[in-house]
């Protein structure tokens, strides 16, 4: 069986916004088994780099 290409994507590459309302809430309930780290990661990192730019 034949994937597309939209259907292997995550959801984190899919819709930014349900993924980060999802990560929200598996925080809030402990669900940090289908937490996705990697990304949640990158995002923190980015957010960091930001505010960083942004005080110089």
């Amino acid at each position: 069986m034949t994937q597309t290409i939209a259907s292997r994507k995550s959801l984190y590459e899919q819709d930014l916004n349900l993924w980060l309302e999802t990560a929200i809430k598996q925080l809030k309930t402990g669900d940090l088994q289908n937490l996705n780290v990697e990304n949640l990661i990158e995002e923190l990192e980015g957010l960091a780099g930001r505010d960083r730019r942004e005080l110089i």
